[in-house]
């Protein structure tokens, strides 16, 4: 499983995954979304937009992620749980002030993605927060998606 802990480890997870040739890309910014959120908090996103792959069909109650990023799928790779249609990802440039958010305008944002690569199994998760006991025990949508993975 690669688990993303933003923003520092992006790089070095896409290069990862790049080497594994899982066709999963991991995007340096965040995801946040005002409406599908926990608590009010835009950077606390909640989706049940569950793709076809086969971990996705054991889900039904929504998931929620803290400080996530935006995977890339091609290949192989199957989006597993994309962010609900209110999310915008952000991508940070340089200024003299520090970093500035472009709010990027895209397709569906995948959040978890999953790829079969040489007889084995990966899994890209977007936040390591995913299962953190505190949104583990929020969000029952957490559990599920955690057990869904370990099945598949």
């Amino acid at each position: 499983m690669l688990v993303e802990v933003p923003p520092a480890s992006t790089f070095f997870l896409d290069a990862l995954s790049d080497g594994l040739n899982t066709c999963i890309g991991f995007v340096w910014g965040l995801v946040t979304d005002t409406v599908n959120n926990i608590g009010g908090n835009k950077l606390v996103i909640a989706s049940d937009n569950f793709g076809t792959h086969p971990i996705a069909s054991s889900l039904s109650s929504k998931i929620a992620m803290t400080f996530t990023t935006k995977l890339t799928v091609g290949g192989n790779a199957t989006a597993v749980v994309y962010a609900e249609d209110s999310a915008v990802f952000l991508t940070y440039v340089s200024s003299l002030e520090g970093q500035a958010p472009i709010p990027q305008v895209s397709d569906p944002i995948p959040i978890v993605a999953a790829s079969s690569v040489n007889g084995g199994k990966v899994v890209a998760i977007s936040s390591a927060y995913a299962f953190h006991g505190t949104l583990m025990g929020i969000v029952p949508g957490n559990t599920d998606l955690f057990e869904a993975i370990v099945d598949w």
